[in-house]
């Protein structure tokens, strides 16, 4: 921690003496922070402790100079400049994470250091010191820094896994299209062709119109988790619909039976024996008899996921 006085010439143009007459060399010289005391408006060098001419790579025969003579390589660095910024306008500033070289322990580091010039004023505001305080802030700089590339590390990791995850969903939605399709595509066909087959996931229902007498092929059966000798009416097989379903269910059934249209529909079950819930659709047309009545109610049904 640094502390700078600076004094200001009196009204009458000779230098100010310090308050007080106090030994600060007593005071300050054991001090682990870097003082200074400068006094007139060249900001002459009146006292710099030992942990001052380290900060600043000099050693005692700076004392009464002025910085500008004492420190020439400073003469156009901010610290000059800072300072004559305080002693001109009377106000305090701030200057933060400075690095500066050192040699500690006979090695060259570079140390950061933050700083405030504060304005010392008498009761009639005009200037009487600078107060420079400056603290080696290195430990805590160089962990903010290590925190902050870390920080920088984690977000780039989750932009590219963000862009992973986005890639990846817009695969699944593709591939969940293609075969939301297929599965339409399937059932349109075996429609077309009237073929009622059993294969691995494929099966077919049908429903007797005068007696409502719901039957399933042995694959529609297994899908619906149906015994053998369990008999259905199509009011039950809706039951077996999870029931944010069973409306819109009997309404297509509904709209095939008056008006004769096929339809396509996708569906969410429970099946009977407690397995998991499963995603079907199945097709249903109109089979009529010879009189030209409507007969039987049929489709297909396909399992889009298990």
């Amino acid at each position: 921690m640094n502390f700078y006085f600076v004094k200001r010439k009196d009204k009458i143009g000779k230098a100010a003496v310090l308050p007080y007459n106090i030994d600060f060399s007593k005071i300050l010289s054991g001090s682990s922070s870097a003082i200074a005391i400068y006094a007139t408006e060249d900001f002459c060098i009146e006292y710099a402790n030992d942990a001052m001419l380290a900060y600043w790579n000099k050693d005692r025969r700076v004392l009464n100079k002025s910085i500008s003579e004492a420190l020439p390589n400073l003469k156009y660095m901010p610290l000059l400049g800072l300072l004559e910024t305080v002693w001109d306008n009377g106000v305090t500033l701030n200057n933060n994470h400075v690095a500066n070289t050192l040699l500690v322990n006979g090695v060259q580091q570079t140390l950061y250091f933050d700083s405030e010039y504060k304005a010392v004023k008498d009761a009639d505001d005009e200037m009487l010191y600078i107060l420079q305080i400056t603290t080696d802030v290195t430990e805590s700089y160089l962990n903010n820094k290590k925190l902050v590339d870390i920080n920088k590390s984690l977000t780039a990791n989750l932009v590219e896994v963000k862009e992973e995850l986005i890639a990846t969903g817009s695969e699944l939605e593709l591939a969940y299209v293609n075969a939301d399709r297929l599965s339409t595509r399937l059932l349109e066909a075996l429609d077309y062709l009237s073929v009622k087959i059993e294969l691995k996931d494929i099966g077919f229902w049908s429903v007797d119109l005068e007696t409502q007498e719901l039957t399933f092929s042995n694959n529609g059966m297994a899908m619906h988790g149906i015994k053998n000798e369990i008999k259905l009416t199509l009011a039950d097989g809706l039951k077996i619909a999870a029931e944010e379903y069973q409306e819109e269910i009997a309404r297509v059934m509904e709209d095939a039976i008056k008006n004769g249209v096929s339809y396509i529909k996708e569906f969410k079950i429970n099946p009977l024996d407690g397995s998991k819930p499963r995603w079907l659709k199945a097709s249903g047309s109109i089979v009529y008899n010879n009189k030209g009545e409507a007969s039987t109610l049929s489709g297909n049904i396909v399992i889009t996921n298990d």
